[in-house]
């Protein structure tokens, strides 16, 4: 777990840059009560706090709990964590610990990332280069999964051969720009 001062400071930063308040110290101590230690827990709170349920709206304090919910292997929280780490890669330019977080959670088994590989090496982006190979590996896994990818491989199957549709050597991997 965090130590409770980086969740304190994240929480309070942008809002009260004096004295905090009470209402805001007893949010705090209830974040930190409910987000004891389970995984699953830490990340619907998170969720709550970044979307302002129940907390006030707080992105960094949200990033807290998804990124200690990604480190104990969360799957949800990984892809999430993965997401917020590509939007703040942007400033930043360091998308491929980005990618390789979204691809544990794909790894996994969770649908989501899956897809968002599928998709994202389907049309190439300022990340990863256009794979159709990697994009189908991906979106098959993904529909295999429950995902409404129908549109997305009758778009790719329309311009692969039957050699394109095996399974990449490489299992998957991500091709980056370079």
């Amino acid at each position: 777990m965090y130590h409770d001062d980086e969740l304190t400071q994240v929480m309070v930063k942008s809002y009260y840059p004096g004295e905090m308040p009470q209402v805001l110290l007893d949010e705090i101590e209830w974040a930190r009560r409910i987000g004891g230690g389970d995984a699953r827990v830490q990340y619907d709170l998170a969720l709550r706090i970044r979307d302002g349920i129940g907390f006030r709206k707080n992105s960094s304090a949200a990033n807290v709990w998804i990124r200690e919910a990604a480190r104990k292997g969360l799957s949800a929280a990984k892809f999430t964590f993965g997401l917020v780490l590509l939007d703040e890669g942007r400033q930043k330019l360091d998308f491929k610990g980005a990618i390789f977080i979204i691809l544990e959670a794909a790894n996994a088994g969770y649908v989501p990332a899956q897809k968002d590989l599928g998709l994202r090496h389907m049309r190439g982006d300022e990340v990863v280069q256009r794979d159709n190979r990697t994009a189908y590996f991906w979106l098959k896994k993904a529909e295999a999964g429950g995902a409404d990818v129908a549109g997305a491989l009758a778009e790719l199957e329309a311009v692969m051969t039957d050699n394109d549709k095996l399974p990449p050597e490489d299992k998957g991997r991500p091709k980056f720009r370079h």
